[in-house]
């Protein structure tokens, strides 16, 4: 299955933070939310799914001045895309069964945003827009493939799953791109924090 796009079009954390003067870091943990799109130039109607996975890692923040900070972090990633295919039984051979096929790759990556925050606080709040780049590295993968079988007239479904680790391609064909480890791409959000006397706790919301 070909699969020629995909993205990750959102993020979701939990933030504790302590600050030291205009120095602020930090771990962050949360849900991203990915979707790609599918080469449908088959016989088959196909439809894209979201995919949850993990993210989470270390931030630092960095004033620049009253209003303006710089933020880095370092975070694990997973990306990926889930892909759903019904194959039409009236377009086979054998019309009396319908085919329908679940798959999935799970990327991980490791990100460094680059970020640029403009900073609205008092004594308690802190709202920060921010935008910025994001490099980051694909180093591993993992597949999994769903197929379920129905045979009209039949009482039980069969099903048949296989999951196992991707393999990069590290060669040129003519129906294949070489897979790309590193991967740039811009990003926007917001931060919602809460300050305490000790900690600062927050959510972030990013695309």
């Amino acid at each position: 299955m070909k699969v020629f796009k995909q993205w990750l079009w959102g993020i979701l954390f939990l933030s504790i933070s302590h600050a030291q003067g205009q120095w602020l870091i930090g771990l962050r943990s949360g849900l991203s939310v990915a979707r790609g799109s599918a080469d449908t130039r088959n016989l088959a109607y196909t439809q894209t799914e979201n995919l949850l996975g993990y993210t989470g890692g270390a931030v630092s923040q960095v004033y620049l001045s009253s209003y303006w900070a710089l933020q880095v972090e370092f975070l694990y990633t997973q990306r990926g895309h889930k892909i759903l295919k019904y194959y039409d039984a009236e377009r086979f051979e054998n019309k009396d069964t319908e085919f329908l096929s679940s798959w999935q790759m799970r990327m991980h990556t490791l990100e460094m945003p680059l970020l640029l925050q403009y900073v609205s606080e008092n004594a308690q709040w802190k709202f920060c827009p921010e935008i910025g780049l994001v490099p980051s590295y694909w180093f591993a993968a993992t597949q999994k493939a769903d197929l379920f079988i129905n045979s009209l007239g039949a009482t039980t479904l069969q099903h048949q799953t296989f999951k196992e680790s991707y393999e990069f391609d590290n060669s040129y064909t003519t129906d294949r791109k070489k897979d790309r480890k590193w991967l740039f791409f811009g990003t926007v959000g917001a931060y919602v924090g809460f300050k305490t006397k000790i900690v600062e706790l927050g959510i972030v919301g990013r695309y």
